[in-house]
């Protein structure tokens, strides 16, 4: 087993309609695909894929650039997504956040995501901290500066390295909000 890091812009087709093909199935069609089917993989996006000793991917998963708002300052950090593992049980999944963290550590990144609660032992045994009941702190901003909040709040935020003592903060201003961009 083997992980490839990857940057979207280097991703051959078949690579690229294989991971939205994986995305498509685990988390239903999103906006992965624009309307002319072509891939809008962006070049800053690195792509994480977990391989298996016949070289058929077994996990993936992708960091992206972006900067994300709180108390009127913005954090560059790498927003964590599309983390499917093809394989249960096989220790696919925990070798590629290994991975991703170690990137996230060697590069000195911040690095933060969202998961569903069920899913928390996993990212914590993958040396990822996880904040419960912390969803609903951080409202997508759209492109027109539109507020979308988390209508679910049963989601948790995992993260790693918090070099800004972000989750500090957020944690001891209870009301304050943290704005982000659609990452996914």
């Amino acid at each position: 087993m083997f992980v490839q890091i990857i940057k979207g812009k280097d991703l051959s087709q078949k690579e690229a309609r294989n991971i939205l093909q994986i995305w498509s199935d685990t988390f239903g069609d999103g906006k992965i695909i624009d309307g002319n089917k072509n891939i809008i993989f962006k070049k800053e996006e690195l792509f994480f894929i977990a391989r298996d000793e016949s070289n058929e991917m077994s996990s993936v998963g992708c960091l992206k650039s972006v900067d994300i708002e709180f108390s009127k300052k913005l954090y560059p950090i790498k927003g964590i997504s599309g983390i499917v593992s093809l394989i249960q049980g096989q220790g696919y999944g925990k070798v590629l956040m290994q991975e991703i963290r170690d990137y996230l550590e060697q590069e000195n990144l911040m690095g933060i995501g969202f998961c569903t609660r069920k899913n928390n032992p996993f990212y914590k045994k993958c040396n990822f901290l996880v904040e419960n009941d912390l969803i609903n702190r951080f409202t997508y901003k759209d492109n027109n500066g539109n507020l979308n909040y988390n209508p679910d709040g049963n989601d948790d935020v995992l993260y790693f390295n918090d070099k800004y003592s972000l989750f500090q903060k957020l944690i001891s201003s209870p009301k304050a909000k943290v704005y982000i961009p659609f990452w996914w």
